[in-house]
Parts: structure tokens; C-alpha cells; sequence
């Protein structure tokens, strides 16, 4: 493993679009099961709308229609549409599996945060045979109000110096939010032109 790495103590990943490339799977889906249910919507902008949590999603295209219950069976459903589909091309992107194998053998903690549900963060990792690279993993189970403490961050990051900022280029969109002493930022993902939607749905 190269030397830039003696130095890290811990890597924290997100997961569609940085580990894997799969955001198309997600969009079909969606796309399908919405247009089945007469949202009408394009394919353009399921694209535009497919980010944040099932739940929301969901509330976006066909506001007020299903309850939280309805809300879960469609996720489900749709997770599940999703899985079938990819299972066949679930591999992590270029270069990461070598990346994951020597940090993890060079005694390097990891740990996934992401608004996928857990349903779809054990698909990839029992998939790809990589559980046990990583010592702890967030999903968006664990997180409440997902976008409000997002938006929270970002407001914050708005009131600080540069030098305290780090840059996450996941996905290929730039994001910018304070930046905890000693913290460095990996860009990983797909290049701009060639990977999933710039507004990514994870899940």
C-alpha cells in the first residue's frame, strides 16, 4: 500500500457512487413502479428526483397518497426490482477492492455512512464478499431527517474559511462542509459525463 496511507487511521465511505456504479438501476425502477402507479413521470426527471431516502421520494412525485406503511411496501418492492437487475453487474468501482484489501491489511478501521437502507448496504457487501473490511455501517435507518441535517451542514459550511472545508466529489458533484482537524477528502466515483445522476438517490 502506498505510503500516502501510513498516515490515516480511519476511512469513511459512502456507498452508490462511490463504491459501486448503480444509480441507473435505482432510476428504472423507480421510473417503472411510479408510471405503473400513473404518476406519468419521464425518465428525465426520475433522474432529478431520484436522491434523498425512499420515503421521500415517494412523497415528492405522489405527495399525500400512501401511508407510511404503503410508503414501506413500495420500497421494498422497488429495492427489490433494483437487486434483481444489478445483481448480475454488483462490482465495486476501478481500483477500490485493492484499496479496501490493503487498508484493511494494514490495520486501517472503515466504516460506511449512507442513505441506503441496510436491505440494499447487505446486497453489496454479502455480494461482493467485503462485510468484514468494514467495522461499523450507517444507513438510512439510523439517520432521522436525513435532508434537514444535511442542509444544516451545508449552511454551516457556508460561514467558514476555506482552509476549514473539505471537498467531497462523490458522484462528480463537488460538496463542501466543515472539515474536522486532521480529516482528508478522497475523491472516488464515476467521472462527470459518465456515471450516475449528479442528484443520486441511494437507496
Amino acid at each position: 500500500m502506498g505510503s500516502t496511507h501510513r498516515k490515516d487511521k480511519a476511512f469513511l465511505f459512502d456507498l452508490n457512487g462511490t463504491m459501486i456504479d448503480d444509480m441507473q438501476y435505482h432510476i428504472h425502477a423507480w421510473h417503472r413502479i411510479f408510471n405503473s402507479l400513473g404518476a406519468n413521470i419521464s425518465l428525465e426527471r426520475m433522474k432529478e428526483e431520484c436522491y434523498g431516502k425512499n420515503h421521500e421520494v415517494i412523497e415528492r412525485i405522489l405527495p399525500g397518497r400512501f401511508t407510511y406503511e404503503e410508503k414501506d411496501a413500495m420500497s421494498l418492492a422497488k429495492e427489490r426490482e433494483y437487486q434483481k437487475a444489478f445483481r448480475p453487474y454488483l462490482k465495486l468501482l476501478p481500483g477500490l477492492d485493492e484499496f479496501l484489501r490493503d487498508s484493511y491489511e494494514a490495520g486501517i478501521k472503515m466504516a460506511i455512512g449512507s442513505a441506503a437502507i441496510m436491505f440494499n448496504i447487505d446486497f453489496v457487501l454479502d455480494g461482493l464478499n467485503i462485510r468484514n473490511y468494514f467495522q461499523v455501517l450507517v444507513s438510512a435507518d439510523d439517520v432521522k431527517k436525513l435532508k434537514e441535517r444535511i442542509g444544516a451542514a451545508y449552511r454551516e459550511a457556508r460561514f467558514q474559511p476555506p482552509e476549514e472545508r473539505v471537498v467531497d466529489t462523490q458522484a462528480g458533484r463537488d460538496r463542501r462542509r466543515r472539515q474536522p482537524q486532521g480529516l482528508r477528502a478522497h475523491g472516488r466515483g464515476p467521472r462527470r459525463g459518465h456515471g450516475p445522476s449528479r442528484r443520486a438517490h441511494r437507496g
